[in-house]
């Protein structure tokens, strides 16, 4: 994973544990970059789509989906 020349960036996802733990291996490769989180659960369409609307981006990764575990 490449980060650098990067200046920001958001993670988003359900569950913040989860998110701590992605930032800080972030942050062990680069500690040129500010990374902020966001607790966002895409069960919650409107609230996500009301606060991507006041984010400014210049690339966006999308990997929302569901599992299904037996």
């Amino acid at each position: 994973i490449h980060i650098t020349g990067a200046k920001k960036l958001i993670l988003a996802a359900r569950r913040i544990p989860e998110l701590e733990r992605v930032k800080k291996a972030c942050l062990n490769l680069s500690q040129k970059i500010e990374i902020d989180i966001l607790q966002l659960d895409l069960a919650e369409p409107e609230k996500c789509l009301e606060i991507s609307e006041s984010i400014e981006c210049d690339i966006l990764i999308n990997n929302g989906g569901l599992s299904q575990r037996d």
